[in-house]
């Protein structure tokens, strides 16, 4: 029985890699957590001092990205001051987990029809508050009315 049939063939060099499983959890160092913090405290600050200048400047501060922005207000009011442009309609002070869904809804409505580039995040990662996808959102913002960046 020729014995080289039995045996497994090693796959080639040259074959294409399995996709990454991003579901995978990868354990943050220390170094790596106090990146994330730096630039959490820094698009704090941008977002802050969005909301507190242009046209429609609000009362309200943002203490933590997760969960300030999970009810869509501050977004649409964040957009209103980077824009120019007053949103017509949207839930000022949302009771319900639908009023808040509303909110993010319109906002990122706006942000499609404006042709911002929105990868991975919806309405629903914002109102979970998926800190990772919303300072994704909030750099894409700054790129996008900040930078300058299409």
């Amino acid at each position: 029985m020729d014995q080289q049939a039995n045996t497994p063939q090693r796959e080639s060099s040259t074959a294409p890699m399995p996709p990454v499983d991003t579901n995978q959890i990868l354990p943050m160092t220390s170094s790596s957590r106090e990146w994330q913090n730096i630039q959490h405290t820094t698009f704090v600050n941008w977002v802050n001092d969005k909301l507190s200048s242009g046209k429609n400047p609000t009362g309200r501060k943002v203490e933590r990205l997760n969960t300030d922005l999970s009810d869509g207000v501050l977004l649409i009011r964040l957009l209103e001051n980077l824009t120019g442009v007053k949103f017509p309609k949207y839930n000022a002070a949302p009771k319900l987990a639908a009023h808040s869904l509303v909110n993010l809804d319109i906002a990122f409505q706006y942000l499609r029809e404006e042709g911002v580039k929105l990868v991975s995040i919806g309405s629903q990662n914002v109102f979970n508050g998926d800190l990772t996808l919303i300072m994704g959102l909030v750099w894409t913002l700054i790129q996008k009315y900040q930078i300058k960046i299409k």
